[in-house]
């Protein structure tokens, strides 16, 4: 084809598309979960939560607990659960026991074992205890950073 056959043929085609055809399906930012606004900070995040898994397996929990942290203060649902496990079991000097904050970060992941274990938490804590992990889960707000 020559250049100017080819220009032509593009011109054809885009002419007899509907508007907004050539639009990327993922262009509704509403659609995207927090953590993957931009195409950057989904990669960010999911880089950190690797990097953590890492530094986790060599036994360097402040690390880890510190990557998890920043993924999962943007939403990324893994990092939630891997920061209530940290909360739950105060594995990390970085992140001492405390059931109310490993129920909170359990709840807002949304997947089914951490569930069940903010669950098994709720046996451990007062009412008290259980509503206020229940009220900083109403009351975060993902990080954009």
């Amino acid at each position: 084809m020559r250049p100017t056959l080819r220009s032509l043929v593009l011109a054809a085609v885009l002419a007899v598309l509907p508007a907004g055809a050539m639009a990327d399906e993922t262009d509704n930012l509403s659609d995207r979960p927090s953590w993957a606004l931009t195409d950057w900070m989904a990669h960010d995040t999911t880089r950190r939560t690797q990097e953590a898994y890492r530094y986790h397996s060599y036994g360097e929990y402040d690390q880890a607990f510190e990557l998890y942290l920043v993924a999962a203060s943007r939403g990324y649902p893994e990092a939630q659960l891997n920061v209530g496990n940290y909360y739950a079991t105060g594995a990390a000097p970085k992140a001492p026991a405390d059931n109310v904050e490993a129920v909170k970060w359990y709840l807002l992941s949304g997947i089914g074992i951490a569930e069940h274990h903010a669950n098994t938490l709720r046996q451990d804590m007062t009412d008290d205890e259980w509503a206020e992990a229940q009220r900083r889960v109403a009351e975060w707000v993902p990080s954009a950073e």
